[in-house]
């Protein structure tokens, strides 16, 4: 695992296949991604609770891509989600694969606000991947791209619903999505100099979120499904989105 061995860059880069030009071009675009019609406070009180957007994400996946139906039941049935963990201990939002059920598990501190919602929704993504990819090794930039799709799909199904949050939700997502861009961003160019860098989990953002917001333009369900399952390549979702 790379976030075990702390490899070098061009680990990180032959584990996705990908050169050092090609992930120069997705740093550049994620910084274009699309942004918010207007910033929102993070603070903004959600007016969803945790399992309703739970609910959500498992909808907005069913309907954004059909082959995942028992994916997004399994999610509502089987994934265990703590939405009070000990803050001293876990204050962060996080999933692990197996919680000892053979199911994911998500900690996802809630307060009620909007930065919560989409928080969760991410994590929710993380959680389905992880039960549809079974034993496939998904690397972390795939992983963070359907993740924060999620937070996309999530926003667009309050969209289609009518829920009178449905554009706080996406602002405060691409508003997240471009902060993010922003910050790992140039860490990851000025890495990219140098063959040896040692590897940041921060360099995965800059490029899934440049592939996120390309496949999230047009969703295509049976690519969408090849990444959630794990058997989509790097190399072939850069070429199909235009990257």
């Amino acid at each position: 695992m790379l976030e075990e061995t702390r490899p070098t860059l061009l680990a990180w880069l032959t584990l996705h296949g990908v050169s050092a030009e090609q992930m120069r071009s997705l740093v550049d675009r994620s910084g274009t991604i699309r942004g918010p019609r207007r910033d929102v406070s993070p603070d903004t009180r959600s007016k969803l609770g945790p399992d309703e957007v739970w609910e959500c994400c498992a909808t907005a996946l069913r309907l954004a891509v059909p082959a995942a139906e028992q994916i997004a039941k399994e999610a509502l049935s089987r994934v265990m989600v703590n939405v009070n963990p000990d803050r001293n201990r876990y204050p962060r939002a996080f999933t692990l694969h197996d919680a000892g059920n053979g199911a994911p598990y998500v900690s996802c501190p809630w307060d009620g606000r909007i930065v919560d919602a989409v928080t969760l929704s991410h994590e929710f993504g993380h959680a389905a991947q992880i039960l549809a990819s079974a034993d496939r090794e998904v690397p972390p930039i795939l992983r963070e791209a359907f993740a924060h799709l999620t937070e996309h799909l999530f926003a667009r199904q309050l969209n289609i619903d009518g829920h009178p949050q449905a554009g706080d939700i996406a602002d405060y997502a691409r508003q997240n999505a471009l902060a993010m861009a922003v910050h790992y961003g140039p860490r990851l160019r000025r890495a990219l100099s140098e063959s040896s860098a040692q590897y940041e989990y921060g360099w995965n953002y800059p490029p899934a979120l440049a592939l996120s917001d390309a496949l999230g333009k047009e969703p295509d369900p049976e690519r969408l499904w090849t990444l959630i399952n794990g058997s989509a390549e790097m190399p072939e979702l850069i070429a199909a989105t235009g990257l």
